[in-house]
């Protein structure tokens, strides 16, 4: 009987060991967990609901990637405690096209270097945020869908979502094709903070409010876009990147190649408030060829930072160019990585937006989109748009001496260096004195003279504006003594100063020979006989020649005869 007892026992233990080893853990307290199946997950937002209390964070960390295969459960906890959901980097949680990935009902949600991708639902397709605390950290939300709002997030009364160093790309709403808005996501009436963040291929495919990036629609909502580039974003309507009809504040963002039929590609505003700091907005169409409006608005107050530091190609009722904003062509490079985790437009050789912003408005800014590494503002001014011109520049000559033959007018004195092996992308301004020579005889200079953007580094060139004169005087060589002085945008290499001799190609001519003597009076200018008249000095001179030589008495002795 006691074996029957004890095999009976070995069996209910074996059997409770067996579904302890299948079922998922479910914690009793507020433990960090790391899980690998959706079991586990599950888990733990049941844990974070059940037994963190306020103060408390529970970290669930993602290894792999997690395909579901339902629904998770809602994440409601109405205290102060957080939950983090953490990866590496190459951590997924895929919502497989069929389902949302998180629903927040209340709570803190914090999301950090994950992707989030293929969730769908009605509205919100990864994240469903009806009134908690979102935060998004350094992750990517792609492939989500929604068939009426918000393709990634769709955020909902009082809830505060943080996007930070973050890319939304190609997320879709309005599949359903009857209504849609907000393609990566849509603000019913939350507050929105976005910084270093990427939004690209975002769409709304239905006709309705839109905003193919980001949909703002609550009186009471607020939105507030730092440090951010949105391209390649598209509406069927109006607002291809942004539209809002609550209050929206862009600083140091850049807008370029979104779409929208009607107009307002980059922003489109109703009623509200528009904020406009050191930002880009240009490049929109109707259909990826046909220009439009950049900035479209209904009744809005548009605030701009002082002075001309925004800069819109094309706007409707936004303002006044040349008075509120710079209206150009920015110049942009293509949405590319140019560095940091996200990425960027970076301007292009001389760009307008380059120094053009307004240092007050960036302030609170330390780096770029882009991060550590970048800091906002590098020279003079800050730059327009999300990305600064990190270049730096020294001009130098190419040596302390040099010389050159003065037929050649513009010898390669200068040279210049980059900090990234580049050629320029702004234009230099800098000041050359000359000692020595001529002006206009010698040498023509002009002082201040521009090196212009584009000037391919270190590699020799002309000063500009400077020429040695090829004159025809005979001198000998010269030396100049060239000073440069003053640059703006770039800083003085060395050497700053040069000795230049001008190497003269002028010969001195050989003297003439002296004029043959007159001929005299009745007498043949050539041949034996031709003799000079003698004046009545001479003629002395030569009777007391002849004296001497004693032929003066011999003559005389004959005369006596």
């Amino acid at each position: 009987m006691s074996s029957l007892k004890n095999s009976a026992f070995l069996r209910q233990f074996g059997l409770m060991l067996g579904l302890a080893t299948l079922a998922p853990s479910v914690h009793a307290v507020c433990d960090d967990v790391s899980v690998s199946l959706q079991a586990g997950l599950e888990a733990a937002i049941v844990d974070y609901n059940t037994n963190c209390a306020a103060g408390q964070t529970m970290t669930v960390t993602v290894d792999g990637t997690i395909t579901l295969g339902s629904a998770l459960s809602v994440i409601n906890n109405a205290t102060t405690a957080v939950l983090e959901i953490v990866g590496d980097g190459d951590d997924v949680l895929d919502g497989a096209g069929s389902f949302r990935i998180f629903n927040l009902n209340d709570g803190n949600l914090h999301v950090d270097t994950m992707t989030l991708q293929n969730g769908s639902n009605t509205e919100g397709g990864a994240i469903r945020n009806f009134a908690g605390s979102l935060t998004v950290t350094d992750s990517v939300l792609a492939g989500n869908t929604a068939s009426n709002v918000g393709g990634a997030i769709n955020m909902q009364l009082g809830s505060i979502s943080v996007i930070d160093n973050t890319t939304f790309a190609n997320n879709v709403s309005g599949t359903s094709g009857t209504s849609g808005g907000g393609g990566a996501i849509n603000n019913g009436n939350g507050t929105l903070t976005v910084s270093n963040s990427t939004f690209s291929g975002n769409a709304v495919l239905a006709l309705g409010f839109s905003g193919g990036a980001i949909q703002a629609f609550g009186g009471s909502a607020t939105n507030a876009i730092v440090n951010s580039t949105f391209s390649g974003n598209s509406s069927r309507n109006v607002g291809g990147a942004i539209i809002t009809a609550a209050s929206l504040a862009l600083t140091n963002s850049t807008f370029s190649d979104n779409q929208a039929p009607g107009g307002g590609g980059a922003v489109s505003t109703q009623g509200s408030s528009l904020a406009l700091n050191n930002t880009i907005l240009a490049n929109s169409t109707t259909d990826g060829s046909t220009a439009t409006t950049d900035c479209l608005t209904f009744g809005s107050t548009i605030i701009f930072s002082a002075g001309l530091s925004n800069l819109i190609e094309q706007g409707s009722g936004c303002g006044t160019p040349g008075g509120d904003f710079i209206q150009a062509d920015p110049v942009l490079g293509m949405l590319a990585d140019n560095g940091g985790a996200v990425e960027t437009m970076a301007p292009g050789a001389g760009s307008p937006v380059i120094n053009a912003g307004n240092n007050a408005a960036a302030a609170a800014l330390l780096t770029d989109a882009r991060g550590a590494g970048f800091p906002r503002q590098v020279a003079g001014a800050v730059d327009l748009g999300a990305v600064e011109n990190q270049q730096s520049t020294s001009v130098e000559f190419v040596s302390a001496t040099g010389s050159g033959a003065e037929s050649l007018p513009n010898p390669a004195l200068l040279t210049l260096s980059t900090s990234d092996g580049q050629a320029t992308v702004v234009p230099i301004m800098i000041e050359l004195a000359v000692l020595g020579g001529t002006v206009m005889d010698d040498f023509t200079a002009t002082t201040p003279f521009t090196i212009p953007a584009g000037t391919a580094n270190a590699t020799p060139f002309a000063i500009p504006g400077f020429a040695i004169v090829d004159d025809t005087d005979a001198e000998p060589n010269e030396t100049l003594t060239l000073t440069l002085s003053n640059p703006s945008q770039a800083t003085l290499g060395a050497p700053s100063t040069m000795n230049y001799m001008i190497e003269d190609n002028d010969t001195i001519p050989s003297p003439a020979p002296p004029p043959p003597p007159a001929a005299s009076p009745g007498s043949s200018a050539t041949g034996p006989s031709a003799i000079p008249a003698l004046g009545g000095g001479m003629l002395a001179l030569l009777a007391g020649a002849l004296s001497v030589l004693g032929l003066g008495g011999l003559r005389r002795q004959r005369r006596t005869r």
